[in-house]
């Protein structure tokens, strides 16, 4: 391989196996990983992002699809959802667009499995029980930005702040 093709030839098996990593599981909060009948998971479809639970945020693994392991109960999830899709010549060069930021209160189940998945237009977020594909939650609206930018969580989307003021 000569050395013009060695960066090029490096970053496509990165590439490739990024893409072929197992979806890694992220314990949120006092969830564990070590048994996963007692725990809720939860996922998101592209390009809708999970980026809080109960007011903290949910760190973000730099390869796979992650998946979130959240104790049974209530809980406010934060979502980011950009709206449509990247590269499928519908977008601008540069993404000029309103992002809509969610916050869905839901009950988790132990053993529950769920995803987060929205309307192609970016104006609903919506969790949904994988094992029986009902929605179990709806997002409501709480900001609106252009690109660039970012949410801002109101204070009072936290159950822990409703609890403690």
């Amino acid at each position: 391989m000569s050395r013009s093709m060695a960066p090029s030839a490096l970053l496509l098996s990165l590439v490739v196996v990024g893409c072929a990593l197992p979806a890694r599981i992220v314990p949120l909060g006092s969830a564990g990983t070590d048994h996963l009948d007692k725990v809720a998971l939860v996922a998101e479809r592209y390009p809708l992002l999970l980026r809080g639970v109960d007011g903290r945020a949910v760190p973000r693994p730099a390869f796979g699809s992650p998946r979130w392991a959240v104790s049974p109960g209530r809980h406010t999830l934060w979502v980011r959802y950009p709206g449509r899709r990247f590269g499928r010549g519908t977008e601008p060069p540069v993404p000029a667009r309103v992002i809509r930021c969610f916050a869905l209160d839901a009950d988790f189940k132990a053993g529950g499995r769920y995803r987060l998945q929205g309307a192609r237009d970016g104006r609903l977020a919506v969790l949904v029980n994988l094992h029986n594909h009902h929605t179990v939650a709806r997002g409501r609206l709480v900001d609106r930005y252009w690109a660039g930018a970012g949410c801002r969580w109101p204070r009072q989307e936290s159950p822990a702040a409703r609890r403690h003021g």
